[in-house]
């Protein structure tokens, strides 16, 4: 399913040829609530970022000259 993440405001001046990491992590604002849940919803639950031709996927980043 798509997904779209939300990026801090950032600067870089990355070289031609050079690669770019991103880094997904869950994150909660400071001062957000916090939800409570049942922690057996998460046991067995597994993430996974498929890839390769079969799973097509893209980052669209702004890029300014």
């Amino acid at each position: 399913m798509p997904i779209k993440v939300g990026l801090d405001p950032s600067s870089a001046f990355i070289r031609k040829g050079y690669r770019l990491r991103v880094n997904i992590q869950p994150y909660t604002p400071a001062g957000a609530p916090v939800r409570a849940y049942d922690k057996s919803y998460h046991v067995g639950a597994v993430n996974r970022i498929y890839t390769g031709v079969e799973y097509p996927s893209y980052r669209q980043l702004p890029i300014v000259p």
